[in-house]
């Protein structure tokens, strides 16, 4: 295990399992992108060498464009272009970029997790800078809110930012804010959210939204709309994700909306926004309180948060105590290196008594810092 522990050591278990012939060739794609992820780690020259195999095997097998590829998902060979990318050129990584992002346009995917993926790769393969790679994936970003992909993880709206250096790069995505009808895209509201707050300048786009909310013709489903996109926003003016700054404009959003289908959604993200602030028994009441609103797939929803609620607050509990659990382990640091420069200056001026009483404080604080 100790060995294991050096990244060199892991490169090795790379290439031993390339030398047993060819065998490796015919594992499936989740089992390449991990072999791909051993040989990164090498850094011998056997390993240098086995890289460039790799790299040539999954170009010509999979990532090229026209690559039969074997029926593999979108998704699946953006984790294995995210594990090998290191292995091609930027050139070919160029390719493989447009090739996929053109994929997900034309077959959106159901969540936004491929395109987390995908922003990994653009980022990891060193194309950020470049204007027609970030671009591809914005349309592809802008495909998938279009056909009503799910955020799916509750950072992915964060994540499916991080190549979008200016604001002007979400444009496809700000495209798709509404749709047809003048409705808010939640998911479309949520990254462009995301976009402004890593410019640092999120209350821009609070400013937009409050313009939206101050026109008299929208009202309705439209207005809840827009309120659900401003509670979103409003969570972010700290810099760090606030959930229970949402919550008043949820309210009103939920109040405002009229058809069954903009109820739900203000429904559930007022749910959320309670259990992420810990006030799962709020959570439970206002669900209840809704519960008889909504009938077939919709009721079933509701009856699946309310549902869900006990395991999300259990996992908002283990949260909440490893995050003290480490605050304490932080703590007692500072105060072991206090103790331990005191202990220096005792040592110093020759305190026996006041050292000794040092070292204890200083041996009982090393046994309770986690290594």
């Amino acid at each position: 295990m100790r060995l294991l522990a050096q990244p060199g050591a892991w490169g090795q278990l790379g290439v031993a399992e390339m030398a047993d012939g060819d065998r490796w060739k015919s594992k499936s794609l989740a089992e390449l992108s991990r072999l791909a992820e051993q040989l990164r780690l090498g850094t011998d020259g056997e390993s240098a060498r086995r890289r460039a195999e790799f790299g040539a095997f999954v170009w010509d097998r999979f990532l090229r464009p026209g690559a039969e590829a074997g029926g593999a998902s979108g998704a699946e060979l953006i984790g294995l272009a995210a594990s090998a990318h290191s292995m091609l050129s930027r050139q070919q990584n160029a390719a493989v970029v447009g090739h996929l992002a053109a994929r997900l346009t034309c077959q959106p995917p159901q969540t936004l997790d491929p395109l987390v993926g995908m922003a990994n790769l653009v980022g990891g393969s060193g194309l950020i800078s470049d204007e027609q790679a970030v671009n591809q994936y914005a349309q592809a970003l802008a495909a998938a809110i279009r056909s009503g992909a799910r955020t799916g993880n509750y950072w992915n709206s964060k994540f499916v930012t991080q190549l979008f250096q200016k604001t002007a790069a979400a444009e496809p995505v700000m495209r798709e804010l509404t749709d047809s009808d003048g409705q808010v895209r939640p998911e479309a509201a949520k990254v462009m959210a995301w976009v402004y707050a890593r410019q640092l300048v999120v209350k821009q786009w609070l400013a937009y939204i409050d313009g939206k909310l101050a026109d008299k013709a929208i009202a309705g489903d439209r207005r809840a709309g827009w309120l659900v996109a401003k509670a979103y926003a409003e969570t972010l003016v700290p810099h760090m994700v606030t959930p229970r700054l949402a919550l008043p404009w949820l309210r009103m959003a939920l109040a405002e909306a009229q058809s069954p289908r903009i109820r739900l959604q203000a429904t559930e993200e007022l749910a959320d926004s309670y259990a992420r602030s810990g006030m799962h028994e709020a959570a439970a009441s206002m669900l209840a309180s809704v519960e008889g609103q909504f009938s077939g797939a919709e009721a079933s929803r509701i009856a699946g948060l309310r549902k869900d609620l006990p395991r999300q607050r259990d996992a908002y509990r283990r949260l909440a105590a490893a995050r003290l659990a480490e605050q304490e382990q932080q703590n007692r640091r500072g105060r072991l290196a206090y103790y331990q420069e005191r202990l220096a200056v005792a040592r110093a001026m020759k305190d026996e008594d006041g050292a000794r009483a040092l070292e204890a404080a200083v041996t009982d604080l090393q046994k309770q810092i986690s290594p």
